[in-house]
């Protein structure tokens, strides 16, 4: 499938972010990445459209996210939703990976969930 969307959000703390952000460039340098640290603003401004791409840090995020992100679904279905975990395999994931509608994505293995550049 094929996005014509340039915009993509990275839902993390900020620390992460300035970590993140320069790969997520080198790995999508046709997107032109936003930083929020919260869900719900991210989920505002994904459901206004634009947005190829919403990567949120399933880590940093609290209990529930995923009700936020069914917003953008609804909204935009074309857009995208990766949620990142340094274990996938984490009990605290277990409610993301049952949603057939996410993608629960480990850090080693982002770039293959991103695809090829932009």
């Amino acid at each position: 499938m094929s996005h014509s969307s340039s915009g993509a959000i990275l839902v993390t703390t900020v620390d992460r972010g300035a970590a993140l952000l320069p790969a997520l460039a080198r790995l999508q340098p046709g997107l032109q990445w936003q930083l929020y640290t919260s869900v719900a603003p991210a989920v505002f401004k994904a459901c206004g459209g634009g947005f190829d791409t919403v990567v949120v840090d399933g880590d940093h995020a609290g209990d529930g996210f995923e009700q936020w992100l069914l917003q953008i679904a609804r909204c935009v279905p074309s857009t995208r939703l990766l949620v990142l975990a340094r274990d996938p395999r984490d009990a605290r994931h277990a409610a993301v990976a049952a949603c057939g509608w996410l993608r629960l994505v480990g850090s080693g293995t982002l770039q293959d969930a991103l695809g090829a550049p932009a």
